[in-house]
């Protein structure tokens, strides 16, 4: 209440009903929606309530419907729509998610970031205990469905700029972004996404990472990329100076 800055009376979700469903995987999200267009014909539904996480999972696995409508004694009502499968991946977490997994070549955005989690844990960087920390922060944030020029969904967490969707399409696109374009106008690298934005991403050659990025960046894959960056280039001006040195050393001799 305090984050999103609402009052008691606006909180919808203190009476739910979640209804689990027994579908065979390929007519889940077919019949998910039955019984969303079965519970909107019969109540008023709060359209900006409407959640959808079965065509568009989260990042963590979860796949559901969530819909707020008014019930019949006038009061808000919310109802969660899942399969049992999606119900198994929510109660138990990564441990069901890999068991229906099994067997199949398909990659979802969780698995991404698993093996994400997995280079990190194998790296011995010492920086790697602040990626986790960072990338367990942005894990548990709301997310934002931003589209690419090709109409692709990425999702990222709530509060990303442009610079973070650049680097979450690959890391050298994020180190040369001068600028974007969302929703066809263009903006500075620091603008602030919000769902629904269409972005194309501007890069530059000549461009390169600075320290102020890390002021306006909040996703881990980021942050991590600017500061290799940073040390690289740090790596580099130190040999470089030490080269010269040297060489001045010498002639002096």
């Amino acid at each position: 209440m305090k984050t999103k800055q609402v009052a008691f009376e606006e909180v919808y979700d203190l009476f739910a009903i979640r209804i689990i469903l027994d579908s065979t995987p390929e007519k889940e999200k077919e019949e998910c929606w039955k019984v969303y267009s079965l519970i909107t014909d019969e109540y008023t539904p709060s359209i900006e309530r409407l959640r959808d996480w079965v065509s568009n999972p989260k990042a963590n696995g979860y796949e559901a419907l969530h819909t707020t409508v008014m019930g019949p004694r006038g009061k808000w009502v919310e109802v969660q729509i899942r399969t049992k499968r999606m119900n198994e991946i929510a109660e138990k977490g990564l441990a069901a998610h890999w068991k229906y997994k099994e067997g199949t070549a398909t990659e979802n955005r969780f698995d991404k970031w698993f093996q994400q989690i997995r280079e990190t844990l194998n790296n011995e960087d010492p920086d790697s205990v602040n990626f986790l920390q960072e990338f367990k922060s942005s894990f548990l944030t709301e997310e934002i469905y931003i589209y690419t020029p090709k109409g692709d969904i990425k999702m990222l967490p709530a509060g990303s700029s442009a610079l973070d969707f650049a680097f979450s399409i690959h890391s050298a696109i994020g180190a040369k972004t001068i600028g974007a374009k969302v929703n066809h106008k263009l903006v500075p690298i620091s603008h602030k996404l919000s769902s629904g934005d269409q972005i194309e991403i501007i890069t530059s050659n000549k461009q390169k990472p600075s320290e102020d990025w890390l002021k306006f960046v909040v996703t881990a894959k980021a942050k991590t990329k600017i500061k290799d960056a940073l040390k690289e280039e740090k790596n580099r001006l130190q040999t470089k100076a030490n080269t010269l040195y040297k060489g001045s050393w010498k002639v002096w001799a």
